[in-house]
Formats: C-alpha cells, structure tokens, sequence
C-alpha cells in the first residue's frame, strides 16, 4: 500500500512509520520539521508542510490507499487543545479532493463519559490532566461520525500508552466502547508500538471498517 502518515514524528507515529516500511508500504508524511523524522529508509517520503493546511496536502495524498494519523496533542489542565478538531477537518478535506476513502485515526479511551469508564478516566483524567485533549478529540469523533459518511474510517481508543516494545499479541477489543471492560479504578495500558500494529492491521481487513474500537 502506498500510505499518508500524520503525526509521524511523534512517539506513535514514529512506530507506524517503521512498522509500515518493514510490511513493504511506501509512506509519505508530511512535517513541520523534516529534521525531527529519524527514520530513513527508500520507501519513505517526507514533505515539510502543515497538517492544518490542506491544500499543501492534497497532491501529496494523490494515489495513496489510505490515510493513518497519529496526530497528539499537548496535555495539561489550562492547555487549550484544538489539533484534533483542526487537522481533521484539514485531513478530511484533503482527502476527499485526493480522491482517497480510507482513513485510520487514533484518539484515546473517555473522549465522552460514560458509566463504564474506569473512575482514574472519567474523574481525574476527563476533568484534570487531559480534559482538553480529551474534549477537542470527542469532538473530532463526533465530526467523523456526522460528516464523513463518505469515508471509510476506524477511530483506534487505546488505553493509558507506554514506551514499551511490541508484544506481537492482539490486543483486547471493544467495538464502539469507550474504554475496555473490565477495568474499575485505572484501567488497562498499551504500548505505542502495538497500539501502531494494530492501526496498520485495520488496514489490511474489514473487522474495523466505519467503526470505533476501544484497545488495551
């Protein structure tokens, strides 16, 4: 497959580029800083832009199968978070133009409360730590369930994210869940590495089609 990675030189998307290069994807990602992206390899094309302008997208997105994001935002209590929401509607944007239907993106565990949520989710990180991030990343899910319908997309929730290697195991799932049963007080890890395999999985199969999907 021929790839668009967002957010590629982040602690995630660094994963997703690798593991894409070694499955024999050709990848293209656009960055603001060319010189942040350690990886190098033949099949990799990197373009300096920004995610929040599409037009510097789109003929870069031309004859791609799909597009994979790992877009992150900052975390704080009073950091304003607007990347999500933004770079969507950008990405979206450029897609449509580019012709391209697939699209993957990553977001997190509790982007809307629930009474499932574990109590660190829904009480400390919902309203503390994370609340922005959270905020403005249930707000792009609520744009790519309302205006996207043209698209096919899978929104990847992954749990509380580690720097720990691949495990090569499948994750636990819950389809259209904003968490993972199961878990009452913290709730389960994932690392970034497996968190990437299984984004590039969705790829290559229908399970997740036009679906959310909860990981740890």
């Amino acid at each position: 497959m021929k790839l668009f990675i967002v957010g590629s030189t982040g602690p995630t998307g660094l994963h997703l580029v690798e593991q894409a290069l070694s499955r024999g994807h050709e990848v293209i990602t656009v960055v603001r800083s060319p010189s942040k992206m350690t990886v190098k390899h033949e099949k990799l094309t990197v373009i300096e832009g920004s995610v929040l302008q599409d037009t510097a997208m789109v003929q870069h997105m031309k004859g791609c199968d799909a597009v994979v994001s790992a877009i992150g935002g900052q975390n704080g209590t009073f950091n304003p978070c607007t990347i999500y929401t933004a770079s969507g509607a950008a990405i979206v944007k450029a897609m449509r133009e580019a012709g391209v239907k697939r699209l993957v993106v990553c977001t997190a565990w509790a982007t809307k409360d629930h009474p499932e949520l574990p109590l660190l989710w829904r009480w400390v990180f919902r309203y503390t730590i994370i609340r922005n991030v959270l905020r403005d990343m249930g707000e792009f899910e609520d744009y790519l369930a309302l205006d996207c319908q043209d698209l096919n997309i899978t929104v990847v929730r992954p749990g509380i994210l580690t720097n720990g290697p691949a495990t090569g195991n499948p994750p636990q799932t819950e389809v259209d869940k904003y968490s993972v049963g199961g878990a009452w007080w913290i709730g389960g890890m994932i690392s970034r590495a497996d968190v990437a395999a299984f984004m590039l999985n969705c790829l290559d199969k229908s399970d997740y089609d036009n679906k959310s999907v909860a990981i740890i």
